[in-house]
């Protein structure tokens, strides 16, 4: 449905931004705020737990192809931030 390849879109464009942030530091992990990563998503949805099931699925699917190893949401003061490790 429409809904899968506003998704797939998603995970297209997280995996450009992940290989970026890969080729471009020695880190194995990033942090980034949770609003930056959905718009490097291209993820648009006002409703904001919405926009996070979304973003999660997306990352679920790097994970299964291996591409990141794990992410994790934290709540720093009022910053969600998202921990992106591969």
């Amino acid at each position: 449905g429409k809904a899968q390849s506003r998704s797939g879109r998603s995970v297209d464009n997280l995996r450009v931004y992940v290989q970026r942030c890969q080729s471009s530091t020695q880190a194995r992990q990033i942090e980034i705020a949770l609003p930056s990563l959905l718009q490097e998503a291209g993820i648009t949805n006002r409703n904001t737990s919405q926009a996070s099931i979304t973003l999660r699925r997306a990352l679920d699917k790097l994970i299964a192809e291996e591409l990141l190893g794990a992410h994790r949401q934290i709540q720093r003061g009022a910053t969600a931030i998202v921990e992106l490790r591969w």
